[in-house]
């Protein structure tokens, strides 16, 4: 089984997880909304400009 690592970056609130081939980051956002960053090839560190636009949903009963 690969070794996996999850680290927490305080400052931009971005959880990483990763192991020998892959990253995953999420972040949380105002409200505790968790936002995905990137999942892919290994990174070693995230820069912190990709960011997506925050689209406002309306429920069914708008």
């Amino acid at each position: 089984m690969a070794n996996a690592n999850i680290s927490f970056d305080d400052k931009q609130n971005v959880f990483h997880l990763s192991n020998q081939q892959i990253s995953y980051l999420i972040q949380i956002e105002e409200g505790g909304l968790l936002s995905h960053l990137y999942f892919g090839k290994k990174i070693t560190k995230y820069h912190g400009s990709r960011h997506y636009p925050r689209l406002e949903r309306k429920n069914g009963n708008d």
